[in-house]
């Protein structure tokens, strides 16, 4: 699977230089289509003249002095000009935008635009937005909406403020990056503006629509894109007014047209919501990306696809789900997308489930690796990338949650199998790349996030000691090391982000792999299975330091303390009924020393609370070879003739 490449500075050019000439076309559509006065009476086209101009207007008595008004003009298509204004419009249509200059200056306007918009995109906002996909299709998503605005201004009478000039804002600030969104709202605005002769109302209006919808935009839910859009309005009316009062030091006389702008300025945010909520599946498809509600969707744990890998490979089931908790973390510790990570954790090894016993977290005993050559085994890792691929497009994953199967191993080496090559003492044979993964190296934050927690996790589960220095030593070796091979090279990761992921990952591989108290029961049949072992027990203290046991069987009030667990366990089980379950825990608890008083009176009442025979009968021969003597702990549990002791149940 291919990975999006990242825009270069001679892409981004050429599609600046595209973007400048096919917008300074639709800029100049209206002098192409309509290159004279209107002939009669009748407008050919909506006539739209800004409110930001000074027209001079003469007294018909001859003599009288010349005045200046500052008004807004504007004749629907078919609608008859009015007398008073025929001479202005015409005057205005046949000379406004004229001359070889106005394109040239509309060419260089535009790439200056387009060009600091893919830098800003490039240079200060996510990964994702510094791609050559998403960059085009932004400015190409630009150029159509540029275009439909010109179609509503020449060929309707409506406000040009109820225009959706602020929806690729909406969908960018959902989908992509807020900053993005905020960046999109200002070059829109810009477009709009050019279209009207660079209305200054106009683009004041925008403005604060745009930047007001992204500021308070937070879901796609239907009600927060609706409050979003109230509170644009809101503040598009607000600067509607006070740019009139500013530019003409009046509102618009004509009262039947300030209403219709008000009207617009209010209502373009909720229609521009509407048409982004509408056209959310395009969009998607056309910037890579996926929406909330998709990811929901992917993440219920129904999903076809993973509950085949939950019945299938349980123990890569298992290491995903903590996969997805660790990544979300480190994602939110930066700003990046933490959802994404998540839901993306969920998916990342799929291609296990088709050979889940090669996996380690998979297998119970037996290793299939055993009978492999290490270039097999390999080929084996490298492949359950290969396969989560085919997969995720067989059950249509989105591609931006698809992209992390291929990146989450890059192109790194396969380091165990590549060193057990070697060891076998085939050196000359080895070949490198046949140990090396065929993934992308991750090309977004996201992605990169995901290799660092892959192997994070992963190399967490096989630690004996999990301390905060030796997870620190841990997770630092396996970022220098992605580091060191050029694995993030294209993330877009910058060193104090590393170092924010690195904490993050140290503080929750702490909270994950906590140590708990032992139970009574636990600990007694810890102990008396390590002096059985000659091995060591831990400190009760709780420093963690451990002392050897001398090698022999059990101590006879370790022998009875187990007996007496397993006895009131039998009891439990087997029908004794919770009367006898509390005698038998009161007595351990008032005689914890377990000696030859209370050792021989709680054995008594579990071994009669316990049925002789059946199933829950609960015992299990010891070994004969030491005798019990009389009176003893040991004496009080053991079966006359038979040598036996309760046994746990479920054993």
């Amino acid at each position: 699977m291919a990975a999006p490449r990242r825009s270069s500075v001679s892409g981004i050019v050429l599609l600046c230089v595209a973007f400048a000439g096919l917008a300074t076309l639709i800029g100049q559509s209206e002098r192409l289509l309509f290159d004279r006065a209107p002939a009669g009476a009748a407008a050919t086209h909506t006539i739209r003249i800004p409110l930001s101009g000074a027209y001079e207007k003469f007294s018909p008595l001859k003599g009288a002095p010349a005045t200046y008004e500052t008004r807004k003009i504007r004749v629907p298509a078919g609608v008859e000009i009015p007398e008073a204004d025929r001479e202005l419009v015409t005057t205005y249509v046949e000379n406004a935008g004229r001359g070889l200059g106005h394109p040239i200056g509309l060419v260089a306007f535009y790439f200056c635009l387009a060009y600091l918009l893919l830098y800003f995109m490039g240079r200060f906002a996510g990964a994702r937005a510094a791609l050559l996909r998403t960059q085009a299709t932004t400015l190409g998503v630009l150029l159509a909406m540029m275009a439909a605005a010109q179609a509503v201004l020449l060929d309707t009478g409506w406000s040009e403020f109820l225009f959706p000039a602020v929806t690729p804002a909406i969908f960018a600030a959902l989908y992509l990056d807020r900053r993005v969104a905020y960046a999109i709202a200002v070059a829109m605005a810009f477009l709009v503006a050019s279209l009207l002769g660079f209305d200054l109302q106009v683009l004041l209006v925008l403005l604060a629509q745009g930047a007001v919808c992204v500021a308070v935009l937070r879901s796609s839910r239907l009600q927060n894109v609706l409050g979003a859009a109230a509170a644009g309005g809101f503040a598009g009316v607000v600067t509607f007014l006070i740019s009139s009062l500013a530019i003409a030091g009046r509102v618009t006389p004509q009262f039947g047209q300030m209403t219709g702008d008000l009207y617009g300025a209010f209502g373009g945010p909720a229609v521009a919501g509407l048409f982004a909520l509408l056209l959310v599946a395009p969009l998607e498809r056309m910037f890579g990306t996926v929406s909330r509600q998709r990811l929901a969707e992917l993440a219920e744990f129904n999903h076809p696809l993973l509950k085949e890998l939950r019945e299938k490979a349980p123990g890569t089931w298992a290491h995903s789900i903590a996969m997805a908790n660790l990544a979300e973390e480190a994602a939110e510790s930066i700003g990046a997308n933490g959802r994404l990570c998540r839901v993306a954790a969920y998916y990342h090894d799929v291609g296990k489930m088709l050979n889940p016993r090669f996996f380690t977290e998979n297998q119970r005993g037996e290793n299939p690796h055993d009978q492999l050559r290490p270039e097999e085994s390999a080929e084996v890792i490298i492949n359950h990338v290969v396969e989560g691929a085919k997969l995720a497009a067989k059950y249509k994953i989105p591609p931006v949650v698809a992209d992390f199967i291929p990146m989450h191993h890059g192109s790194s080496l396969i380091e165990y199998f590549y060193e057990k090559a070697l060891d076998e003492g085939a050196t000359a044979g080895v070949e490198r790349e046949q140990f090396v993964h065929r993934g992308e190296k991750p090309n977004t934050k996201e992605t990169a996030i995901m290799m660092i927690v892959d192997a994070v996790e992963a190399t967490s589960r096989s630690m004996r000691e999990l301390t905060p220095k030796s997870v620190e030593r841990m997770v630092e070796h396996i970022i220098f090391s992605k580091l060191a091979y050029g694995q993030l090279d294209e993330s877009g990761l910058s060193l104090p982000e590393l170092k924010k992921i690195a904490l993050t990952l140290v503080d929750a591989i702490l909270n994950q792999r906590h140590e708990r108290v032992e139970y009574p029961w636990q600990r007694e049949e810890g102990e008396a299975q390590a002096q059985a072992e000659g091995g060591e027990r831990r400190d009760p203290t709780g420093t963690g330091r451990t002392t050897p046991y001398p090698k022999g069987p059990p101590s006879r009030p370790f022998i009875a303390a187990a007996a007496v667990r397993n006895g009131l366990r039998a009891a439990a089980n087997g029908g004794a009924g919770q009367a006898g379950f509390e005698r038998v825990e009161r007595a351990i608890l008032e005689r914890p020393g377990v000696g030859a008083g209370g050792g021989a009176e709680a054995a008594g009442v579990a071994d009669a609370a316990a049925p002789a025979e059946g199933p829950h009968s609960g015992r299990v021969a010891l070994p004969a070879d030491e005798p019990a003597a009389e009176g003893s702990d040991r004496a009080a549990v053991v079966e006359r003739g038979a040598g036996v002791v309760p046994r746990p149940p479920g054993r």
